[in-house]
């Protein structure tokens, strides 16, 4: 897609704000388009969908109250990099830090991070339940966010440990996670989180009704979390 498209979509969706990195998600979309060829990182295909179903929904977080200025925030289990690398080419002075286990994914992302000269990026290989019991990631970010990974009780175990006192966790969410939010009143307060919002929103050219689940940490997440990730898929919170 070229520059004019991209500042169009993202001015009529609210994100004018975002349309000064409309070159560069130009280029993101190239480079995920001829990737996604010969490594199927994504299902979609078509840039005019990548556009709305990757980009203008990872810029979404920028509504919440999750995005403060000059905050760390690891992105679990981003895959091809979304929302990690949308946000970090709007929010430049914000640091960001990718987590994935996928070996291709990597790849990717380390080529984009590089074609693209995020300066603000950092990429982090591994499982993030791993991540959260090292002393260096363990309560290190001010924010932690999720998209597209996870029931919410799973999401929530996985990015407990990384997120600082009073730091948030945002998790992109479907409509019917949304109904389901209520039942995860128990693992929201035994990892150390209070609820802090939900942002509503709607895709363009009627892609999607979805929001961002916020949470805030109000105190320090028991040290037996996360659990291994058999145990949290098998009995989560």
């Amino acid at each position: 897609m070229d520059k004019q498209s991209i500042i169009r979509q993202l001015e009529n969706t609210g994100l004018k704000a975002a349309a000064a990195g409309a070159d560069k998600f130009a280029v993101l979309l190239r480079e995920l388009t001829e990737w996604n060829a010969r490594f199927n990182l994504t299902s979609i295909d078509d840039p005019q969908v990548m556009l709305i179903k990757h980009i203008i929904d990872s810029l979404e977080l920028i509504t919440t109250n999750i995005c403060m200025p000059n905050i760390t925030i690891i992105d679990i289990g981003t895959g091809a990099g979304f929302p990690g690398i949308p946000l970090a080419i709007a929010l430049p002075g914000c640091r960001f830090y990718l987590n994935e286990s996928n070996a291709k994914k990597l790849m990717f992302l380390k080529h984009v991070v590089n074609i693209l000269a995020l300066n603000n990026v950092t990429v982090l290989p591994g499982r993030a339940e791993e991540l959260a019991r090292d002393k260096n990631h363990r309560e290190k970010y001010d924010a932690c966010v999720m998209r597209a990974l996870a029931p919410l009780p799973v999401a929530l175990e996985l990015c407990a440990g990384l997120v600082r006192d009073r730091g948030y966790a945002g998790f992109y969410a479907s409509s019917k996670q949304v109904s389901e939010a209520s039942a995860s009143e128990h693992a929201i307060k035994e990892l150390g989180f209070t609820k802090a919002g939900i942002f509503s929103y709607e895709l363009p050219q009627g892609m999607g009704s979805h929001a961002i689940i916020s949470v805030k940490k109000v105190w320090k997440t028991p040290e037996k979390y996360p659990r291994s990730y058999a145990a949290i898929k098998k009995k989560p919170l």
